[in-house]
């Protein structure tokens, strides 16, 4: 799949835990530590999701959320990326922690499924695809059941003066609907920072370096129909909470970065199956 394909894969979440890591390292030590309250929460939020992969059946609701949408819809079937935030806002607020939520779709017209699948999966190409953000990309193992693997991406970018490395390992699940429907969900289960200035690994435990998220979840819907593919994003991230004082500051970086890189990456995704369907 793609991101929409992968876009667990250069979601916003990704970017934004290099590109604001900075400015909330001025954040208090006591805000950078995962507490089990916080990840109960973050658990909470994601059931929904997790239920429908448990039970995928076909619902009397429309498959994709643009669907709901007229004004989105036509938006993804120009040619363009339409982005909104989640159901309870674009940020929401839970204990000790923030989860940033943002939708983003985008329609590539003369693909099928099988064509969506060639780049989503192809981990070893995402440099070509997705640079100069992934330099590295593979396939670490297939899950032990169901249709899905581990993969291993490596995130490079450069913010100001100083250039942030980013591994993450995956774990992606697809789950098919019908024929023409499909599901997929990226899980962070490691991430690891370093910092090239200081020329030294961070923490693999996100929960106990000084890195703004702590956790990532995609959920992509794919259906093939009106003569192309529509890929339908939802990306979660789970960062640590924005003191007051700083909020003026984080918070409007935040959300600019948020729309941007999810647009950037569906744009992308978009761009890589119409390359590789003009070979």
């Amino acid at each position: 799949m793609s991101s929409a394909c992968r876009r667990g894969k250069v979601s916003f979440a990704i970017l934004l835990c290099v590109m604001v890591c900075r400015v909330a390292q001025a954040v208090p030590a006591s805000f950078a530590l995962l507490m089990p309250d916080t990840l109960a929460a973050w658990e909470a939020y994601l059931n929904p999701f997790e239920a429908i992969l448990r039970n995928p059946v076909e619902a009397t609701a429309p498959f994709l959320l643009v669907d709901e949408d007229p004004r989105r819809k036509s938006e993804a079937a120009r040619g363009k990326v339409a982005i909104w935030p989640g159901k309870l806002g674009a940020t929401v607020t839970v204990p000790h922690g923030l989860i940033h939520d943002w939708l983003g779709a985008v329609f590539v017209p003369r693909a099928t499924l099988k064509d969506v699948w060639a780049v989503a999966r192809n981990y070893e190409k995402f440099p070509d695809w997705y640079g100069p953000t992934i330099v590295q990309g593979r396939r670490l193992a297939s899950l032990p059941e169901g249709d899905g693997e581990v993969s291993s991406i490596r995130y490079v970018r450069r913010v100001m003066f100083v250039t942030a490395t980013l591994d993450v390992d995956f774990e992606n699940r697809y789950v098919q609907m019908s024929p023409l429907r499909w599901y997929s969900v990226s899980r962070s289960i490691r991430m690891r920072e370093k910092d090239e200035s200081k020329n030294a690994d961070g923490p693999s435990r996100p929960e106990q370096g000084d890195g703004y998220v702590w956790r990532i979840y995609t959920f992509t819907r794919y259906e093939e129909t009106d003569g192309g593919v529509y890929l339908e994003q939802e990306s979660l991230a789970l960062s640590r909470p924005i003191p007051a004082s700083l909020h003026w500051l984080i918070d409007p970086v935040v959300r600019r970065l948020a729309k941007d890189l999810l647009e950037k990456s569906l744009t992308q995704t978009r761009e890589a199956v119409e390359g590789e369907l003009g070979k």
